[in-house]
């Protein structure tokens, strides 16, 4: 619209003369006219092109009209700025998740990696919360950190449990090297109480044999310890008998005989009881008196001394005489002995009053 013409003043009345005018009051100034409509100006409630960068295209003025005809008005419209989209939660939930499967795949730092994988997993989801509600735009961000947080998770119950079945394993191989180890000091025991036992046997057995040979040597030697006119066999077969000593008168050439000496005979017999000739190691026969002194052996030439020879014959018998005197006083007991066997000392004893 354009501003209406101003009317035009009445011309003065013909045939009056210009007569000078009556004072005439004061005027009073006119109101300016009032501006007209801007239909470049924004509609009522919305902001105006008066901000920076707003002005309207033309002389830059708000509200005037362009300064060249046809131009389209412009009414900037001023929209508020969305929110920057919350990404934070996504990002921890991927750090985290990578941190707790870091940590979960070493061997040192398994046992806590589940933290971190939690922490991660539990963001994650949030994460993917707010993505469905728009709040945020990072999806595949928050779902790394999801599948990074289960991953980190289950490695570390893997870790877990894989040093658990260490630990088991090295428990179970800990109580077999100790089974192993008490069993072999058990069966070690057992043994030396088997070796101890089989060593008291053997001493014991040994103390009986021992005590049996005593025995027997201690009746063999019983049984050598005989009274005039008994008989002993020996191992071998040879049975030696020795009768009481009689009285035997030396010829005048005889030696050995002290003044109160009284002479006696000993007659000794030895019979070979086997089908096989026997030898003597050793034939030597003494008498002794009560009182422990050696008759003195009494030689003279009468020819009726006669030594035991050393072989006997099969089933045959030999007699040895020997005369010996005794001291007087000591003739209520004697005892005549036979030595046979030196090696083995072996020797038979009889023994009686005379």
């Amino acid at each position: 619209m354009t501003t209406p013409a101003p009317l035009p003043e009445a011309p003065d009345a013909p045939g009056t003369p210009d007569a000078p005018e009556a004072a005439a009051p004061a005027e009073v100034p006119a109101a300016p006219p009032a501006p007209a409509a801007n239909p470049f100006a924004a509609p009522d409630g919305q902001p105006g092109n008066e901000a920076p960068g707003n002005e309207a295209p033309g002389n830059g003025v708000p509200g005037q009209a362009p300064p060249y005809p046809g131009a389209v008005p412009y009414w900037p419209h001023s929209y508020p700025m969305p929110p920057a989209p919350r990404n934070g939660l996504g990002v921890s939930a991927m750090v985290l998740g990578i941190v707790g499967t870091v940590m979960a795949l070493t061997y040192v730092l398994f046992w806590v990696a589940w933290l971190p994988a939690l922490v991660g997993l539990v963001l994650g989801v949030v994460a993917m919360g707010q993505v469905r509600k728009g709040v945020a735009t990072n999806r595949g961000t928050a779902l790394a950190g999801v599948v990074l947080g289960v991953s980190g998770l289950l490695l570390s119950a893997a870790g877990g449990g894989f040093f658990a079945w260490q630990v088991h394993e090295a428990r179970q191989e800990v109580k077999a090297t100790e089974n192993a180890a008490r069993e072999r000091i058990e069966a070690q025991e057992k043994q030396r109480q088997a070796d101890l036992e089989k060593r008291r046997a053997e001493i014991e057995e040994q103390r009986k044999r021992t005590e049996a040979e005593q025995e027997r040597k201690a009746a063999e030697e019983r049984s050598r310890h005989l009274a005039f006119g008994q008989s002993y066999t020996t191992p071998d077969g040879l049975r030696f008998t020795v009768e009481k000593p009689g009285p035997f008168s030396p010829d005048e050439f005889a030696q050995g005989i002290a003044k109160g000496d009284k002479v006696v005979e000993v007659v000794i017999t030895v019979t070979n009881t086997t089908g096989e000739q026997r030898t003597m190691q050793f034939n030597y026969l003494k008498l002794t008196d009560g009182v422990g002194g050696r008759a003195e052996t009494v030689v003279d030439g009468s020819g009726r001394h006669q030594p035991l020879g050393r072989s006997v014959p099969a089933g045959q018998t030999m007699t040895g005489r020997e005369a010996f005197a005794v001291p007087p006083g000591a003739t209520d007991k004697v005892e005549v002995s036979f030595d046979y066997d030196l090696t083995n000392r072996r020797t038979i004893y009889w023994t009686g009053s005379l």
